[in-house]
């Protein structure tokens, strides 16, 4: 007999999905607090992750409307998952190296406007503010911070 694989489509609630993934996963970095009373904190990777916080509202795994703001190269990109994609896999990207006001313009019509995800529309902005500023240090615009010395030393 020929052993045949299948590939299955099944469609989950976000909630379902979260419940699944939210103490296990491969983008998962757990890292431990100062004290006892701090606790360990959970960090995760994944696209669509605006905070890097191991949290339903901010996972890019769990929810359908995933919004994301990254450096690829030396260009700032703004994605959004593509409607009908599978989970993780199909992100829409738009450039956002048109000067600082339009894109800032184009992120509040894809957050607020379409009414998509309006409760991101702050990380958003946060995140492409940081990317633009590392953006200007890799290309030589801008002086990345200086290192703190000690008092007594001289240069």
């Amino acid at each position: 007999s020929s052993s045949s694989s299948f590939l299955f489509s099944v469609e989950m609630s976000d909630a379902l999905i979260w419940e699944l993934t939210k103490d296990n996963t491969c983008f998962m970095h757990k890292r431990n607090g100062r004290t006892s009373r701090t606790g360990a904190v959970r960090f995760s990777r994944e696209r669509g992750n605006l905070m890097n916080l191991s949290t339903f509202k901010y996972s890019g795994l769990a929810n359908d409307k995933a919004v994301d703001v990254a450096l690829d190269g030396d260009k700032i990109v703004m994605g959004t998952r593509a409607r009908g994609s599978t989970r993780g896999s199909a992100f829409r990207d738009q450039s956002l190296n048109h000067g600082f006001r339009r894109s800032v313009a184009s992120i509040k019509k894809q957050t607020v406007g379409n009414a998509y995800r309006r409760d991101l529309r702050n990380a958003s902005l946060a995140r492409y503010n940081r990317a633009k500023s590392v953006s200007k240090v890799r290309k030589s615009v801008k002086k990345g911070a200086e290192v703190k010395r000690c008092r007594n030393v001289r240069a």
